[in-house]
């Protein structure tokens, strides 16, 4: 794995305060897709202040950015993402352009699913946790699927903590799942919080990082859960 992509991931506050300013003046907008080449933004004119040293965003309410209002029915998995529906409120996505509302990917589940654009070499989906912290106590693996359009796509996973501190080293995403992973196809990997560093404990934010290289080529996200 590549040490300078976390250290990227973590690096980014500089142009992510500058989106919050410049986004927090204009009034931001109001759509599901978030843009963003280092600090993220997501669908609401609203900034955020606190919750992150390194990078900034522009957050909506929980439940506003997908194509479903309403929250999955109760059940023993806790949701991020599921039927169209995001739980938390934006994202401090890097190099990469997001859509909640995506259709082109055939969603696994509901009527839209998450468009990870690549726009940049090593671009990724960082979604991040209503009011900075979520607990995991109940749960005890991280599930998600991929579809990637690219042959030989790979991908890494790392949890961070408030103020960008990395947990653990970032962990290669298909040892846990379909390796290689199928290209136009779904592929369901499930990982144990053990592994990545956050059993029992409050979590902040989280990256999906695209590892090919390839800039302009799109995955997409969906059913991603803690369970």
């Amino acid at each position: 794995m590549k040490s300078t992509n976390s250290m990227r991931a973590a690096g980014t506050w500089a142009c992510g305060l500058a989106t919050v300013l410049a986004l927090s003046a204009c009034g931001g907008s109001s759509s599901g897709t978030t843009t963003s080449s280092s600090g993220g933004t997501s669908s609401s004119g609203s900034s955020s202040s606190s919750g992150s040293s390194s990078s900034g965003g522009i957050t909506a309410a929980g439940g506003t950015l997908g194509c479903n209002h309403t929250a999955p029915a109760s059940s023993s998995t806790f949701w991020v993402y599921q039927d169209g529906y995001y739980a938390w409120p934006g994202d401090y996505s890097f190099q990469a352009s997001i859509s909640y509302t995506d259709t082109a990917g055939a969603p696994l589940s509901g009527a839209c699913d998450i468009a990870v654009k690549v726009t940049s070499p090593y671009g990724a989906w960082q979604p991040y946790a209503t009011n900075w912290s979520f607990d995991s106590t109940p749960y005890t693996n991280l599930t998600f699927a991929l579809k990637p359009t690219i042959d030989n796509a790979q991908w890494q996973i790392q949890f961070h903590k408030v103020g960008d501190i990395a947990i653990g080293s970032p962990i290669n995403v298909l040892n846990y799942g379909p390796s290689p992973a199928v290209k136009g196809q779904w592929n369901t990997y499930t990982i144990p919080l053990s592994v990545l560093g956050v059993q029992a404990t409050s979590i902040y934010k989280f990256y999906i990082q695209d590892e090919s290289g390839q800039s302009g080529q799109t995955f997409y996200v969906d059913n991603v859960g803690f369970d």
